[in-house]
């Protein structure tokens, strides 16, 4: 696909030009309204440390959700460039951003249009190929089909393809009247798609996760959840290693009825905490006997993830360089 080479026919200072006057009235209303929150956004372009970890190898990168927070005139997280930087300074071949690409269509943002060609003008930065899942925000009114036109290269929004030893799977949650779970069409697609697999690891990418572990309980991929748990099931019976998703702006690692699931949701969008371990029982409804792992912390984040003949090694970094979590899975 290689979208890392798709240049922007929209540069962001004409759009500024066009879109001043009500740029400029948004933001004196929203100075008016919330005094801190421009200064807030200001600072977290610039955290007091940057920097990429040194000799770090991997054979590819996962973040997600780098929507900002104000879409006239931050669609895309500021702190998002930074990320990308850091990225571009690993020893890495590509990288898949697990959606929430910008703000979406609201009546506090530019068109999504404008929102796409913005954010592709941040990715142009990124030296690396990669690959897009399909986010809420993304998919919201009307910016599913103009999310697809812009964004994906590929005929339909959920795809697969394959390296020298991985099987990589892209799911769409958030499809036009299937919002928060799979379609029959796609559902059958990846039945096929996960049986014809040969490849000794098996990567699934989704925005949502299968098992929310926030405030998104029942607006994740278990809307519905006798969907999810066939989902589920599907995933472990064809042997997925782990399961990528973001959507909840904060990092997890959750291993669940033979399930990892990674959540990688702190590319710039607003950071939330996660269930406490003992909360996963009372507030998530999960069966803590049935948990093999558990970590989270609320930070800006990304994932880095290293094949071998005898497992996978998965290293998440802040953006000091700092390792906040490292396990491993068995091939």
């Amino acid at each position: 696909m290689g979208t890392s080479g798709r240049q922007s026919t929209v540069s962001f200072r004409s759009l500024m030009w066009r879109e001043w006057p009500i740029i400029l009235l948004a933001v004196i209303c929203l100075i008016i309204a919330t005094p801190h929150f421009v200064a807030a956004e200001i600072n977290e372009s610039a955290p007091p440390t940057i920097q990429a970890p040194s000799d770090v190898e991997a054979d590819f990168v996962v973040f997600g959700d780098s929507q900002g927070s104000f879409g006239y005139v931050w669609p895309v997280a500021p702190v998002f460039d930074n990320m990308l930087r850091l990225i571009n300074e690993i020893d890495v071949p590509m990288a898949f951003h697990v959606g929430d690409f910008y703000v979406g269509e609201s009546a506090l943002a530019m068109d999504v249009e404008d929102q796409a060609e913005y954010f592709l003008n941040d990715m142009a930065e990124l030296n690396i190929t990669w690959w897009p899942v399909m986010g809420n925000h993304d998919a919201a009114g009307k910016g599913w089909e103009i999310t697809k036109d812009i964004i994906f290269d590929t005929a339909d929004t959920y795809y697969s393809f394959e390296t020298a030893d991985s099987h990589f799977t892209v799911l769409d949650g958030f499809m036009p009247g299937y919002e928060g779970r799979i379609s029959e069409r796609q559902m059958a697609w990846l039945e096929n798609d996960l049986s014809e697999n040969n490849k000794p690891h098996l990567f699934v990418f989704v925005h949502a996760p299968l098992y929310s572990l926030d405030d998104h309980l029942g607006s994740s991929m278990d809307r519905d959840i006798e969907l999810r748990d066939r989902l589920a099931n599907l995933l472990v019976e064809n042997g997925v290693d782990v399961v990528f998703n973001g959507h909840e702006h904060s990092y997890a690692s959750f291993g669940y009825r033979g399930l990892m699931q990674v959540t990688t949701g702190g590319s710039g969008g607003h950071l939330r905490g996660l269930a406490d371990f003992d909360e996963l029982e009372d507030e998530c409804g999960y069966n803590i006997e049935e948990v093999t792992r558990y970590k989270t912390i609320k930070t800006l984040h990304y994932v880095c993830v290293k094949t071998t003949d005898e497992q996978i090694e998965i290293t998440a970094y802040d953006l000091e360089g700092n390792i906040i979590d490292q396990f491993s899975v068995p091939a």
